[in-house]
């Protein structure tokens, strides 16, 4: 998730697709498997937290930190 912040435009663009591949995926299984429609909008969450923090930042540069649980239960 974090590389999708790179400062190396392919590397952002990589992450980027890699992510959106992802949540596809995890919605697609969601389907089968509901609590993983728990854990998309989790990551969907986080993403928006992660977009938010970097808008704040001076210069375009932030540590984003999440606490622990938002990311396994």
């Amino acid at each position: 998730m974090g590389f999708q912040f790179a400062r190396d435009s392919n590397v952002s663009k990589k992450a980027n697709e890699d992510l959106k591949s992802c949540a596809r995926f995890l919605s697609r299984i969601s389907t089968t498997w509901p609590l993983i429609s728990q854990k998309l909008e989790i990551l969907q969450h986080l993403q928006l937290v992660a977009k938010d923090k970097l808008q704040e930042a001076p210069g375009g540069s932030a540590v984003i930190s999440f606490q622990p649980h938002m990311l396994c239960d």
